[in-house]
């Protein structure tokens, strides 16, 4: 479809990829001026998505009559590189990267943008195995410089059956390239092969593919359902989404026991959205939308140690009102009756109750000098604590499950790793040891991304910094947060505080931290970026580990830091 370039910005100092359109010099005026206007109206639509696994698009422009675009830049190879020796590829290899991919195409449907040119060419795989979608919307576009305005083909091999058509199409049909595309990391080839297009295209709206599973004898049947299932001519009888084919795949492949998310809440309304972690990256899954105005599920491990304490009150209160009247020895409470025995009450646990000790690995990233905490597949139960009164309406709980390991900063970034990597200090409180502030969102995304990590998510950040622990705060303010009531209105070293049970430091307070997520509140997504863990110009109630806030991503200010996380 066109030439890419790498390229540098030096405004924000990042590297960049630049892609010019070729293709349209043998179009008519007429058909180059319609193609001008329709990706335009594709890459404005492309650049309004924000995923971990989605090429993000920074910019279109035009110079000699010919259509640019400037996105971010990606070190990896296509997916059919990896396919091009027609063997399978292993199920957990598969999963892995099936399960970024339809992560990202279920955002893009949620946000009406459909790619309709999903193919191994589109799909770029980097050495830790992250997934980079590119292409949302363009390349079909661009195809059509060479066979002309109004053309249905691109690329016929993974193409829907509607989409071939010609009809109206919806996020259904990315679903049956994803098969398309399942079905040949998993069996070594494509579903549908012909000698020519014309067969090609006869094969994939008549034909019916041979069963996986005779194909790879290592498939089972249960597999070769699924893959058949999201291959239906009829879009109505695919999966719901794609999160959910992949899900019922990886069930049947891998022996997972967790059901497919459910595509609409139980109370009817439209689903929400959190991303959590898939192999080395992340990915987005559905949960149930809440009820309406929820009663917070309430924790009966805390409750009957409640319990157990007031019952102890209780009888202590019994034992002193029964003591003898009148200056008697008030050392001697009456004897107990016979055949009792004394009441054990156990010994005071704080409410902050945390799971059994685990063991928390670190490391050192070699490319910006900082250590990094693994934390192992688990689940968090997200959002207010319980009988915590401070929380806003977007920390509605709600129980999340972390699939696979990730690592992330024990620290926020300091100045020093910022400079070490960057070239600058935008900071406005100076110091080697102090976090670095006064950074954009995409600021904090380069300098991740420069070290070879990414911005945590929203469930990776609050999963490592409760680690385990279900209280609102995992210690007492003062002595594991810089906030408004000590801070002294300026941000301090990073690393002062005490850690939480991981050993992470500073997870509340000093700093707010970028996250990668879009703010969400209910059922709304906010243009703005996710920010947590509170700072220290905010009141101690924003040092909680359930604290969310939000900012546009284009903010700077020196309260506002980051850490990163991947690996």
């Amino acid at each position: 479809m066109g030439v890419v370039f790498r390229g540098f910005d030096p405004a924000i100092r990042r590297p960049v990829a630049i892609k010019v359109i070729l293709g349209g010099q043998s179009a008519s005026p007429n058909e180059r001026a319609e193609l001008r206007v329709r990706l335009a109206r594709e890459a404005a639509a492309a650049g309004r998505l924000s995923h971990p696994n989605i090429v993000t698009v920074y910019q279109l422009g035009e110079v000699d009559g010919n259509q640019y675009l400037v996105e971010e830049l990606v070190t990896g190879r296509p997916l059919s590189t990896l396919l091009a020796d027609g063997e399978p590829m292993s199920p957990d290899d598969s999963i892995a990267i099936l399960s970024q991919i339809a992560s990202a195409l279920d955002y893009a449907h949620g946000q009406g943008v459909v790619h309709r040119d999903v193919k191994p060419a589109n799909i770029l795989v980097r050495e830790d195995r992250t997934v980079k979608i590119t292409d949302f919307g363009i390349a079909h576009l661009a195809s059509q410089t060479i066979t002309r305005t109004g053309s249905t083909f691109g690329t016929p091999a993974y193409m829907s059956p509607e989409q071939i058509r010609s009809a109206r199409v919806t996020g259904s049909a990315d679903q049956f390239s994803l098969a398309v595309l399942a079905y040949q990391m998993l069996g070594g080839r494509r579903p549908f092969q012909a000698p020519t297009d014309a067969a090609l295209i006869y094969a994939i709206l008549s034909g019916e593919p041979a069963p996986l599973s005779t194909l790879n004898s290592a498939i089972p049947v249960r597999s070769s359902e699924s893959i058949a299932k999201a291959l239906s001519k009829d879009p109505a009888d695919r999966y719901p989404s794609c999160l959910e084919f992949i899900d019922d795949l990886s069930d049947s492949l891998l022996g997972k026991t967790q059901p497919p998310q459910p595509s609409h809440s139980t109370t009817g309304a439209p689903i929400d959205w959190t991303s959590v972690a898939v192999g080395s990256r992340t990915r987005w899954e559905i949960v149930d939308s809440p009820a309406p105005s929820p009663a917070p599920k309430r924790d009966y491990r805390l409750w009957a140690l409640i319990g157990t304490g007031a019952l102890a009150l209780i009888v202590a209160g019994l034992l002193i009102a029964h003591r003898p009247a009148g200056g008697g020895n008030t050392s001697n409470p009456i004897a107990p009756a016979e055949n009792s025995k004394p009441a054990v009450i156990p010994p005071a646990k704080s409410a902050a109750a945390k799971i059994t000790p685990k063991v928390y690995p670190t490391k050192v990233n070699p490319k910006d000098g900082l250590t990094y905490v693994l934390f192992q597949p688990g689940t968090i139960r997200m959002g207010c604590s319980v009988g915590d009164l401070e929380c806003g309406s977007d920390e509605t709980p709600r129980q999340v499950n972390m699939v696979t390991a990730f690592w992330i900063g024990r620290t926020e970034v300091t100045q020093q790793a910022y400079e070490r990597l960057m070239g600058v200090n935008p900071s406005h409180f100076k110091g080697s040891s102090l976090p670095v502030e006064n950074v954009s969102w995409t600021e904090a995304d380069t300098f991740c991304r420069a070290a070879a990590m990414r911005l945590p998510t929203d469930v990776e950040w609050e999963f490592a910094a409760r680690a385990g622990d279900l209280s609102p705060r995992y210690g007492k303010v003062d002595e594991i947060a810089w906030y408004s009531g000590n801070s002294g209105s300026r941000t301090h070293e990073t690393g002062r505080k005490q850690a939480n049970a991981a050993g992470m430091f500073d997870m509340l307070g000093n700093v707010w931290e970028w996250v990668a997520d879009r703010y969400v509140s209910g059922s709304l997504e906010n243009v703005s970026r996710t920010m947590r863990g509170g700072s220290f110009v905010a009141g101690a109630s924003a040092a909680r580990a359930s604290s969310r806030n939000h900012n546009s991503g284009d903010a700077r200010a020196s309260n506002i830091g980051f850490r990163c996380a991947g690996m």
